[in-house]
């Protein structure tokens, strides 16, 4: 499918976008919004080994979160081997970098989790939450709770 250097290709089907870098070691940027990633809707997700950084917003700056207004539950979500770091709220709130709500069966891992500004770090809600050996570093700034809740 691809056949040169600079060449992409998103497969559809299979969800996946392929990358031909023009040179190696590759450096991959997303310009910043206020949301990474948003969950709604789904089930049995497997979120690993990004880098999920830099989201900024006046209402809120979440790496992860799950949209609200879609009102189902979300289930079977696995987040490790992450790195979230220098997402920051413009203003006063406590909203989590990472937030979870109506959440089921949820694996939290070995992600580092650093240098978030105004955000109260990790809010996971539902039953059968599993959070373990994550590295917490650098206190979110500003917040009135930090670490996981």
């Amino acid at each position: 499918i691809l056949d040169r250097p600079g060449e992409y290709y998103f497969d559809e089907a299979k969800r996946k976008i392929y990358l031909w870098p023009r040179k190696q070691p590759l450096k991959l940027e997303i310009g910043t919004r206020s949301f990474g990633i948003t969950l709604g809707r789904v089930k049995h997700v497997v979120i690993d080994g990004l880098i999920i950084q830099k989201h900024t917003g006046n209402t809120g700056a979440y790496a992860i979160r799950s949209a609200y207004n879609f009102g189902e539950k979300l289930e079977g979500i696995t987040m490790k081997n992450n790195e979230i770091r220098y997402n920051r709220l413009k203003s006063g709130g406590q909203q989590a970098t990472v937030q979870l709500s109506n959440s089921s069966n949820v694996v939290f891992t070995k992600n580092i989790v650093h240098s978030n500004q105004r955000a109260t770090g990790v809010s996971l809600g539902g039953p059968n939450v599993i959070v373990s050996e994550n590295i917490f570093r650098k206190k979110q700034l500003h917040s009135h709770r930090n670490g996981v809740r």
